[in-house]
């Protein structure tokens, strides 16, 4: 029973870093239908590479989101009453949620720009 659900969560999260690197991989190869030049593994190698970079830096742009929010975490920095404290720590713990999301997606994106950056350098060794 353990086993089933940890299969679960498992897929529930490589899927999407799957279908993110599909759509790279599909974007890659359109790009030789948009721009002109002729099809070779190695500038099909080289669009993998800059595609997974293009991955990472927009997984970067939520890093740098996180750290925006974490200076004040939303909250007064003074708090006077009782009840601001609630408040404050109902506040807290939201932007916490929201901030574990965003390292999420961040590790996501890392990961699928790791795989087309080794799928480049696989397609690089394979085309020789």
């Amino acid at each position: 029973m353990e086993e089933e659900r940890l299969g679960k969560k498992a897929w529930r999260y490589i899927w999407p870093l799957l279908v993110i690197w599909v759509a790279v991989v599909v974007l890659a190869a359109l790009s030789f239908l948009v721009l002109d030049g002729e099809f070779t593994w190695r500038i099909y190698s080289d669009r993998l590479f800059w595609g997974g970079i293009a991955v990472i830096l927009v997984g970067s742009f939520a890093v740098v989101s996180v750290l925006g929010s974490m200076n004040t975490m939303g909250t007064p920095s003074v708090i006077t009453a009782p009840a601001d404290a609630r408040i404050a720590h109902e506040k807290i713990g939201e932007y916490i949620r929201m901030n574990a999301g965003r390292y999420k997606f961040s590790i996501r994106m890392f990961v699928v720009g790791a795989l087309c950056i080794g799928s480049s350098a696989l397609v690089e060794v394979l085309s020789r």
